[in-house]
């Protein structure tokens, strides 16, 4: 394999990882704030 192969397959598993790490943030906020809206709608009633 060349290396500008290597470094472009190394280069998109990279990005890949990033965007992976960027929904697993956004899914982990989700339900945090789900919970705290959940909450204070809860407690006006």
């Amino acid at each position: 394999m060349r290396i500008a192969e290597y470094n472009k397959t190394s280069g998109e598993a990279n990005l890949q990882r990033q965007i992976q790490l960027m929904h697993q943030a956004m899914v982990a906020g989700i339900p945090a704030q789900a919970f705290t809206s959940m909450t204070i709608f809860g407690s006006e009633r």
